[in-house]
């Protein structure tokens, strides 16, 4: 029977051995050197070390928040000193950490690298529950008959503690061929009496993965939180920290970053039983890199020019007519791609202007654009060139007198009734008014001489 029962405790989930891990004293009122001297103690009551990497021990009043890492040894002890290594004299301290314990009491909580709470103290007004004495310096200790005001010992076995610090692990019940392993516990004991331990829930969230976001466009967080059982808590508390110093609350929410950069986005669960669990993930945000590329009436086409696919989730397109077409859900545009948007999809008349708005209703891309202005100065010289061509007027025809010499006629230009080409110059209208007299003057001089000539003979 004896070796059923081993067997079964080595089978027991990884979470007894966390929950073995136990705030164990807590110097909130410093030491008597300095009241900035303030120090924790964690302690591993269990027979196995554990990593640290990644845990987290918080204060619900906001200040001190901790991010630990390196290993506490079996049933050993794990120290943590404010700002610098001389808060507690004589002993190397295993983390620094920054920010100061109010002395008017708050709830510390120590969550692994999963964001399951492990263990929750909670101090009570001015430290009622727990102890601590800003006079003496005492410490608030954790000991076998709860928490008490004690001489200071760190990394050390507390006053009054037995062995093992009592931890849930241990007070599992052997049952038969069967171990039942109790919850993770919070201690809310005064400091002479037991303390109360109530079971504290499991929280399960829905999967939140890194994304990426673009610059002043609206994107959307929304998180489901389930308890042991599997069924959805909707009475759960839910906080969002987005990264650039904004947050919001509740299950479903949406944000706006205005510069681009790496964001840390964390969601803080609390339910009124106790739970509470944190999961954070990364965002990027870039410029958005979708412009439009032309307006005809093939319909709009729009490029992603950036490194990253483009979520344009009920972003809108709108036209000069009025017109407006919203994009679906889970509507994106891969790196380096085209999309082209006919009016038989939009529905919409492209009369030469048209705008694109992200989800928040900020202008993404408008048309004409950067581009089509570069392009506009040749096609408008060109256009300018056949506007600013002179128009022709017929080449104007002197009536002719019947009077004219038959040579004159012969000499005289000939008239084309039929222009070369669109905008030529009728070559009558290049000719000077002296050229265009030559023949007629040349015509009548030989005529005079003719005369004379003859008179001259019948006189002689």
């Amino acid at each position: 029977m004896k070796k059923i029962v081993l067997l079964i405790l080595i089978l027991v989930p990884t979470y007894t051995v966390h929950a073995e891990v136990v705030i164990n004293e807590i110097a909130w009122m410093g030491t008597a050197s300095s009241a900035s001297d303030e120090w924790l103690e964690l302690a591993n009551t269990g027979e196995s070390a554990v990593d640290l990497l990644d845990w987290r021990l918080t204060s619900a009043s906001g200040v001190p928040i901790i991010t630990l890492s390196g290993t506490i040894p079996a049933n050993g002890y794990f120290l943590l000193e404010r700002t610098d290594d001389n808060s507690v004299t004589g002993i190397t301290a295993d983390i620094i950490y920054t920010g100061a314990l109010t002395n008017s009491g708050t709830t510390l909580t120590l969550t692994d690298n999963t964001g399951s709470v492990i263990d929750k103290v909670i101090g009570g007004e001015n430290w009622i529950t727990v102890g601590g004495d800003n006079v003496t310096k005492e410490t608030a200790s954790r000991t076998a008959v709860g928490w008490e005001t004690t001489t200071a010992t760190p990394r050390a076995k507390n006053p009054n503690e037995s062995k093992k610090i009592s931890s849930p692990s241990e007070d599992a019940n052997v049952k038969g061929d069967s171990v039942q392993v109790l919850d993770p516990v919070v201690s809310v004991g005064g400091t002479s009496s037991p303390p109360e331990y109530v079971p504290i829930p499991h929280l399960r969230l829905s999967a939140l993965e890194n994304r990426n976001a673009v610059v002043r466009a609206s994107v959307s967080y929304r998180v489901g939180v389930y308890g042991e059982n599997g069924k959805l808590r909707n009475d759960a508390n839910i906080k969002w920290s987005f990264g650039d110093g904004t947050g919001a609350v509740g299950n479903g929410v949406s944000h706006i970053y205005y510069a681009a950069g790496e964001y840390r986005v964390v969601v803080h669960v609390t339910t009124s039983d106790g739970g509470e669990v944190y999961k954070a993930f990364n965002v990027t945000v870039q410029a958005s890199g979708i412009v439009i590329d032309s307006v005809s009436n093939e319909g709009v086409s729009l490029r992603n020019t950036s490194a990253h696919t483009v979520d344009i989730s009920y972003w809108s397109l709108k036209t000069g007519d009025g017109g407006s077409f919203v994009f679906a859900d889970n509507t994106t545009i891969t790196s380096g791609n085209s999309v082209m948007l006919p009016p038989e999809v939009t529905g919409l008349s492209y009369t030469g202007n048209a705008t694109l708005m992200s989800s928040s209703g900020e202008v993404v891309e408008t048309w004409p654009n950067n581009k089509t202005s570069q392009l506009q100065p040749s096609l408008s010289a060109e256009r300018l060139s056949i506007q600013a061509t002179p128009k022709k007027v017929p080449p104007k025809i002197e009536k002719q007198t019947k009077e004219r010499h038959a040579d004159e006629q012969d000499l005289a230009p000939a008239v084309s009734h039929t222009v070369a080409a669109v905008g030529a110059v009728p070559e009558s209208e290049t000719r000077s008014k002296n050229e265009t007299n030559v023949p007629s003057i040349l015509t009548w001089s030989l005529g005079g001489i003719l005369t004379l000539s003859m008179v001259a003979f019948l006189f002689m």
